[in-house]
């Protein structure tokens, strides 16, 4: 795997539309630390953890995968490393949107207005700046898709 920049001391965030085996994930995950990562974050929208990929992911380096509901995630594979995510307000929001023939762009906008304060807020209180910057990634995705 081929890095580009100083990791040196850095906080890492990885960001993935999707983790099924988590193989992808875990080696640039390994890469980070090995090339002076302080630590390692990964998100994802879609969680489908496949096979071995939580026993994988518990192995890694990896500090914290945070993932989305959009993709049940059994009892089974919810492992201490991985946080989910709710989107179920948005997509809902979205259907009445297009069911009553307004802008589904818009609540996106708004959305991700609302959510960025509201998560800078919490994570300040929590000083957990990562979680931050790995939860708006995430939101990012979903506005983008």
């Amino acid at each position: 795997m081929h890095l580009i920049g100083d990791l040196d001391n850095k906080d890492v965030l990885i960001i993935d539309d999707m983790i099924d085996t988590a193989g992808t994930t875990v080696n640039a995950a390994e890469a980070a630390i090995k090339n002076g990562a302080r630590s390692v974050t990964a998100v994802a929208t879609h969680a489908l953890l496949s096979g071995n990929a939580c026993e994988k992911i518990e192995n890694s380096v990896i500090n914290k995968l945070i993932v989305t509901d959009t993709v049940n995630i059994p009892d089974e594979k919810k492992i201490a490393k991985i946080e989910v995510v709710t989107v179920a307000n948005v997509f809902a929001e979205a259907i009445e949107r297009v069911y009553k023939g307004k802008s589904v762009s818009e609540l996106f906008d708004f959305y991700y207005e609302v959510k960025k304060w509201h998560l800078t807020i919490n994570l300040i209180l929590k000083k957990e700046k990562i979680l931050e910057l790995a939860l708006l990634g995430a939101l990012d995705e979903m506005a983008v898709s």
